[in-house]
């Protein structure tokens, strides 16, 4: 389907069949990011799920996703902004990080109001390097930030504009960059947004 997607761009086609298609890829994209939390998180649970190590380009994989989400992005008036420098690679599982990513901007995007920003941006310290997914959303009490990778306390609330979830995704980005040697961390103020940081180490 991918593929499907990517060629369809290069044709000419009439301005409204190519907003229904990109409505119909975004809520593709919604059921895939589902079903490979669902995946992943029996994988992990039997551990037969092992990390495939490389570096790789990150900008491209950034690109990638918010494209996938660029539908669900619009709808709400929410602008994407990738500040990945083209020349920035991470060594990482790139299947792994696609999905922590896709995850962590699709909750970014659920708790951001219309007319608000979601953006990834990549910083290095020379030891290791972090992805930032940030928001000017709603933000969580400090109480919501310490359940949030409890798959047992981590009550699931709906978005800005009724978004339900599962309580699912953030558990699966924290299980999937533990896997791969990484860590995730969060800062957030309730009406000042969100910072999720995923440090790799270089």
């Amino acid at each position: 389907l991918q593929g499907f997607f990517m060629a369809i761009d290069e044709f000419e086609l009439p301005e409204d069949l190519k907003i229904a298609l990109g409505s119909v890829e975004s809520q593709l994209a919604n059921s895939a990011t589902l079903l490979d939390n669902l995946l992943v998180w029996s994988r992990s649970q039997l551990q037969t799920d092992e990390p495939s190590i490389q570096e790789f380009p990150l900008a491209d994989l950034v690109d990638h996703n918010m494209r996938l989400l660029q539908q669900m992005a619009t709808t709400k008036g929410i602008i994407l902004d990738n500040e990945v420098n083209p020349s920035d690679k991470i060594k990482s599982d790139p299947q792994m990080v696609s999905i922590v990513v896709r995850n962590l901007m699709q909750n970014a995007i659920k708790f951001t109001p219309k007319g608000g920003k979601v953006k990834v941006g990549l910083a290095h310290n020379g030891v290791a390097s972090y992805l930032k997914i940030s928001d000017n959303g709603v933000g969580m009490s400090q109480d919501k930030v310490n359940s949030l990778f409890d798959i047992t306390t981590n009550k699931t609330t709906d978005g800005t504009n009724n978004e339900k979830g599962t309580g699912l995704g953030l558990v699966i980005c924290k299980e999937l960059i533990e896997k791969v040697g990484g860590e995730i961390s969060v800062s957030s103020e309730q009406g000042q947004g969100t910072e999720f940081s995923l440090k790799f180490k270089n």
